[in-house]
């Protein structure tokens, strides 16, 4: 992890904020590749929600935010409805799949 830049105005706040924010969509669109690969893989939409692997990636960023001093409250409330956008884009690609008959 980086040390964190001291500021002496907003707008190094802000220029540093909007860089990392650059970085995290980098990493979001990462993630949505192997999301789009699970939608592939997996052959029936009834598994493209498991509630027990949702808790357990919730309960791997928790663990994630403790290790480098986050809020587990601020991971938790920034994945949850991540989780869920990319289970609702899995979903997408699993039936775009279908409808073109690769499943």
């Amino acid at each position: 992890m980086r040390e964190i830049e001291y500021c002496e105005s907003m707008a190094d706040v802000r220029r540093n904020i909007d860089r990392l924010d650059e970085e995290i969509i980098t990493l979001l669109k990462e993630r949505a590749g192997y999301v789009a690969q699970a939608g592939r893989i997996k052959d029936d939409a009834n598994i493209v929600r498991i509630p027990e692997r949702i808790e357990q990636v919730i309960d791997n960023v928790k663990r994630f935010a403790r290790n480098v001093g986050l809020d587990e409250a601020i991971a938790e409330a920034a994945y949850r409805p991540m989780v869920d956008a990319y289970i609702d884009f899995e979903m997408r690609e699993f039936k775009k799949l279908e409808a073109e008959g690769k499943k």
